[in-house]
This record gives structure tokens, sequence and C-alpha cells, in this order.
């Protein structure tokens, strides 16, 4: 279904697969009821049921609400699939999408530089939720924004940050730095401190980093993934993790990042993924990921290949483990995928 296109049927649903699995699909010659050439799904879903409600579906609540007569909600997953979307016009007469020439959805207005606060951060990682058309970071930070309210914000990082926008100067680098530790307190679960002050797209970045601490602790009852009960299945996963590290900075010349953030993404894949892979890869990817959408090209190999890696950490979470959740690579050993972490 295009922007421009109009429907007429009182009961009508839409479905309509991700724009990144669509991509995938596109690649392999697979069929399926989604219009391949199409960029634009996503915003015809807004057109039609409005922002609030696609980022309501997005977001996963259930059940679904309905907005302006029709309903929005995730359709029942394919095994081999990411999400679908699922909008069914519920109303009586004639529904239409929005004309061609129908603006999208204005973003809201841009947060000013306050310190962080659970509001604050809440207001920021909504604005750039809406801001982006990265797929699976909005899916990312639909599942962040909720778990922000249990979080006390400190540390000198934590204070009111101007933007960098997307441009970077010769010579400029990201800020980073950042912790989160369980705590018992009135209004807080955890506690985030941010070490480095620097911009307010720093700012994000290390918050969805340590944010994504914050779904582990909820979704596995500590900060480690779950990756098997005895020592062999911790070095697989291990394995895996510095193959994929390797891969990814295999791939970052063509990533179109900065030079700057190549040597932080190359510097964060070896020391946090290869010394601490059961605490930090999963952070690390989300953390690349942002990073990746602010600065980097969202059509390079380097960006496909994180997002299919953040999917798949997504999808660990969901099953409360990484065991038996993920395929090493034939041949690949310990010591094999460390050498060449080393060596990229």
């Amino acid at each position: 279904m295009r922007a421009n296109e109009s429907w007429e049927n009182a009961s009508v649903t839409v479905r309509v697969l991700s724009p990144g699995i669509a991509a995938r699909d596109r690649g392999t010659g697979r069929a399926g009821p989604v219009d391949h050439e199409s960029p634009h799904t996503l915003l015809a879903l807004q057109h039609a049921a409005g922002n609030s409600a696609v980022t309501r579906m997005l977001r996963g609540q259930d059940p679904p609400h309905p907005v302006g007569g029709r309903w929005v909600q995730r359709a029942p997953a394919r095994a081999d699939a990411d999400d679908w979307i699922e909008m069914q016009d519920m109303t009586t007469g004639t529904a239409r999408p929005a004309s061609a020439g129908t603006t999208a959805p204005a973003v809201s207005s841009p947060v000013p530089p306050m310190d962080l606060s659970p509001e604050v951060v809440s207001r920021m990682l909504r604005e750039y939720e809406e801001r982006t058309g990265d797929h699976v970071l909005r899916q990312l930070l639909g599942e962040l924004i909720p778990q922000v309210r249990g979080v006390d914000f400190v540390g000198s990082g934590a204070k009111a940050a101007q933007p960098r926008g997307r441009g970077t100067a010769p010579g400029d680098s990201p800020a980073q730095g950042g912790n989160t530790v369980p705590v018992s307190g009135p209004d807080a679960r955890y506690r985030i401190t941010l070490s480095a002050a620097g911009s307010r797209e720093d700012q994000i970045a290390t918050l969805v980093h340590e944010m994504t601490h914050v779904l582990n602790y909820e979704a596995y009852g500590q900060d480690a993934i779950p990756v098997g009960p005895d020592r062999r299945d911790e070095e697989k996963y291990s394995a895996y993790v510095m193959q994929k590290a390797g891969d990814l900075i295999g791939l970052l010349p063509g990533s179109g990042l900065p030079p700057g953030w190549q040597r932080a993404v190359k510097e964060k894949l070896r020391s946090h993924s290869a010394a601490s892979p059961t605490r930090e890869y999963d952070t690390v990817l989300s953390h690349l990921l942002v990073w990746s959408e602010q600065y980097g090209d969202p059509d390079s190999q380097f960006h496909t290949r994180l997002t299919r890696l953040v999917r798949e950490t997504r999808y660990w979470r969901t099953q409360g483990t990484a065991h038996r959740n993920f395929v090493p690579e034939p041949g690949v050993t310990f010591d094999s995928a460390l050498d060449r972490l080393m060596k990229a």
C-alpha cells in the first residue's frame, strides 16, 4: 500500500511487513504480502491511523486501541520474520489513507537542554523515536522508554547538553561512559551514572546503552545474558560474540561513520564485547545502532548487519536466554575468534 493510494472498503485489514524484512526478502526473491518496492509502508499507516496508534503498536501494547475508528496492532508473528503491522478499519463508512501531498505527522517540539531526570529522558527518547526512520531502533526505544520512570540519572554526563546535530567536524569523537546498578529506593529501581559530558546525541547513545542494561535486569533477573549451564556453553557464546564483533569491524570502512566514531566502535567491540560478552555485547550493539543511525550510512552493510544482531538480542530477551538461540559458525573456536577480533 503506497501513501498516495486510497481504499474504500468498510472493513479492511492491511498487513505490512517491516521495511528491514522487506529488504531482506527482496534480496532472496521471496514473495510476500507486502509491496516490496514501497519504502513508505509505515508512513502510510501513520497517515491512515495516526502517529500515536502506530507508536502504540510498535511498543506492543495489548489490547490494541481504536484511533479514529481504526485498530492498529501486531499481527501473529511468522517464525522467520520480524513484527507485522496490522491495521483493521472498523468504520462503517468510507475510509481513506492520506492522499498524495499530505504531510507526515509533526514531530514534537525539541526538548530544551536540561539536566536529566526520568521526565526529561522520556521526552528526549520519545522525540528521538519520532524522528528516526530506523524500524529496529524504534522497536528498541519502545521497549526502553517505559522503564525510564524507574531510573535515577546522576553523574557529570547527566547535565544539560546542547545538540551537536547530524554534522561533525574533523577531529570530533563521541563522548561516552556510563554505569547501571540496581538500587532500592522509593522512586527508583536503578541508578544510571553518566560519567562523560558531551552533546545531546552522545547522551542519547549512552542512555540507550545503559537502558539496555535495565532491560536485561528486567528480562533475566541479572545483568548478564544466560548462555547455558556449563563452561563449554559460555566459551561457545564468547566465540560467537567475538566473531560477530570481528564481522562488524571488518565492515566499518563502509559504514559512513566519521573517523572518531569508527575508532570508538572498534574500541567498544574489542574491549567490551571480548572482555565481558554476557554483560556488554547486546548493550554495545544498542549503543552502536544509535551511532550508526545518527552519523552513519543506513544502507551500508555495517548498518544492515548491526540491525540484524540487535534484532537477535531482542529475541533472546523474549526467550529469557541466549542458550540454544544462536547458531555458531562452523569451524569458529574461541581462540580463532579472539585472534581475528584483535587483528581486525
